[in-house]
């Protein structure tokens, strides 16, 4: 089987799994999008009044829920395309990006318990304390706060590097793109 025919044979099976990537990244971004947008928005370097809107919020889990939701679905997406694109040395490159990409949404999914249920829980127990407790809550608070801040960095880290992966295999020539391993096309 030549290279072009092996590109052309697309199985039904592929087809629907396709299709079902195509419709997982379109629920994927409007769920995180409406997740997101009712999300209270106050500037991170205003802890304070962030602390204070997440207090005053009675769907925190459920807007966090909503975007893990939308992740979880766009890294269905990726995963789809990662099978599709799975042939010959290039479909190393979307393989690794895959596996990336579920490094990315197992990282989220930590993230969203420390500052959907941790921080939700600190930012309350501050809220109802006493004058005595504030301040030392307040820094608890705080500490949670910037564990959510160091897994939201190592999220998108991880989806860069998702990102980076299939950048390199789109970024081979076209002769190589679907060639098998060890062939003359990868040799050069």
């Amino acid at each position: 089987m030549s290279t072009n025919d092996e590109i052309k044979t697309v199985g039904p099976s592929e087809r629907y799994f396709s299709n079902i990537g195509a419709f997982a990244a379109i629920s994927g971004l409007v769920v995180y999008g409406v997740s997101s947008y009712i999300h209270p928005w106050t500037p991170p370097h205003h802890t304070h009044a962030a602390f204070s809107d997440y207090a005053v919020e009675g769907i925190w889990g459920l807007y966090h829920l909503g975007e893990l939701l939308g992740i979880l679905l766009m890294s269905a997406a990726i995963l789809a395309l990662a099978w599709r694109l799975r042939r010959g040395v290039a479909g190393v490159w979307a393989t690794l990006g895959g596996a990336a990409m579920v490094v990315c949404a197992s990282v989220y999914a930590v993230f969203i318990a420390v500052d959907g249920v941790a921080l939700g829980i600190m930012v309350d127990r501050w809220a109802a304390a006493g004058p005595d407790q504030q301040e030392l809550l307040y820094e608890t608070a705080f500490a949670v706060r910037q564990i959510e801040g160091g897994l939201f960095s190592l999220q998108w880290f991880m989806f860069g590097v998702a990102a980076g992966l299939f950048a390199g295999r789109f970024s081979l020539p076209p002769s190589r793109r679907f060639a098998p391993a060890g062939s003359a096309a990868w040799a050069g």
